[in-house]
Formats: C-alpha cells, sequence, structure tokens
C-alpha cells in the first residue's frame, strides 16, 4: 500500500514540474522612435504570438498593418492619418504598452507661387 501511495505522490510532483511556464508579454524597444506617414517600425519584446494576424497592433488606438511578426518582434507601417502616442499590442486577449511614445513626423507644407 505505502509503494502505491508513493508512486501517486511522485507521480503527481514529475506532472507538476511539466506545467509550462506563463509566458512574459513585454515591448522593450520600438525603432525608430520618430518617423514619416510610410515609415516601417520594429517593435522588439518578448510573448508576441508566431502566428499570422495573432498579434493587433495600434498606435494611439488607431489599427496599424503588421508586415512580418514572430515571438520577439513585430514589424508595422505607420498608416495615413496616424497620430503620436504609444503602440499597443495586442495577443490573445492581454494588452501591452511601448513605454516611449512613437511620434509622428510630417513634412512641412510650402507655399505654392501662383502666376
Amino acid at each position: 500500500m505505502r509503494s502505491i501511495l508513493y508512486i501517486l505522490v511522485f507521480s503527481s510532483l514529475f506532472v507538476s514540474c511539466e506545467k509550462e511556464e506563463e509566458k512574459v508579454h513585454v515591448i522593450t524597444s520600438i525603432t525608430p522612435e520618430a518617423g514619416l506617414v510610410g515609415t516601417e517600425v520594429t517593435i522588439l519584446g518578448s510573448g508576441f504570438s508566431q502566428e499570422a494576424g495573432k498579434n493587433i497592433v495600434t498606435l494611439s488606438g488607431q489599427p496599424v498593418e503588421v508586415l512580418s511578426e514572430s515571438s520577439t518582434s513585430i514589424i508595422v507601417e505607420i498608416p495615413e492619418g496616424a497620430r503620436s502616442g504609444k503602440f499597443s499590442v495586442s495577443i490573445n486577449d492581454k494588452i501591452i504598452y511601448s513605454a516611449k511614445d512613437f511620434t509622428v513626423q510630417y513634412l512641412p507644407v510650402t507655399e505654392q507661387l501662383v502666376y
């Protein structure tokens, strides 16, 4: 009887040690930190989904196009009408934010001469 008890105890310890560790979801950097519409920005971090379309990225709440993605990096393109602010990445109901803001730059409007 004791041997069965020992087997059950050791089996449960072995199974509990095999539990998958919780993934850490974090944005560690954005590069560059400023750019024009059309700029490609690399978001580095951990815990991103490797499945296409599972990382939902926004800049100041506006969706941005994801060009490529892996578990440690996401490359996005700054869209028309974008506003400066933080990036957010939504992964399976978890939302993480960049520590730094991305600054959307605009070309200065030049005066046009009418002849």
